[in-house]
């Protein structure tokens, strides 16, 4: 056979054998489901793209696993429930307690660290970054099972403030009640992307996981 026709049709099969190894690779990912809170290091632009350091963060991860991920928006207590349930595969970002260390499987390292903070409305000039004068007696609005909130306590007892509290579980509508003014701040970690508002007060550094049922 002539040499040259050999060349092409080692290098015919060649290309074959490899178009179909990336083919199989790409069917052989693993689906994994990523439950995340919107805005908190997973954000979402008008046109319903996501973008975010833990966003980047967790397609790094399915680089290396041959993941192919499916990020399902939720709400804090739903999104730990539906990890408990078996609905979702990962969900995050979140501190260690021991209470959660019942229920989920804490990643070996943590991905970054990130302050407890006190966000306003932009437009507020009543309570300015770190007077604690002027964060005494507001109304906090914040999640159930927030970590922050034991912690904020223990601050508030330290410097001899008290806040009340106001418990509201979805991320939008925390937004629209400190819009409205029923809450005068909103309690939650540092990485949280919420437009239209300032930090007026940072607290307690932590380093943050996320977690799989146990």
């Amino acid at each position: 056979m002539n040499g040259k026709y050999r060349f092409t049709i080692t290098m015919v099969i060649f290309l074959l054998i490899l178009n179909t190894s990336f083919v199989l690779a790409a069917s052989e990912k693993e689906k994994v489901r990523v439950g995340y809170w919107p805005s908190y290091g997973i954000s979402i632009t008008k046109d319903g793209q996501l973008y975010g350091y833990t966003y980047d963060y967790m397609n790094e991860i399915a680089k290396i696993n041959n993941w192919k991920l499916e990020y399902i928006p939720c709400g804090w207590g739903q999104g730990l429930e539906m990890l408990k349930e078996g609905q979702i595969d990962i969900f995050g970002a979140l501190q260690k307690d021991e209470e959660r260390e019942k229920y989920y499987d804490y990643t070996n390292l943590n991905f970054g660290y990130e302050y407890g903070a006190l966000y306003v409305n932009s437009k507020n000039n009543t309570i300015s970054y770190n007077n604690l004068k002027e964060i005494d007696g507001k109304v906090v609005g914040t999640v159930s099972d927030n970590h922050f909130k034991s912690v904020f306590d223990e601050y508030c007892k330290k410097n001899k403030i008290s806040v009340k509290y106001k418990y509201i579980e979805g991320a939008e509508e925390l937004q629209r009640e400190l819009e409205k003014g029923t809450i005068d701040m909103i309690l939650t970690g540092s990485i949280r992307d919420i437009p239209n508002t300032k930090v007026v007060l940072r607290f307690s550094s932590e380093p943050v996981y996320y977690v799989c049922n146990n």
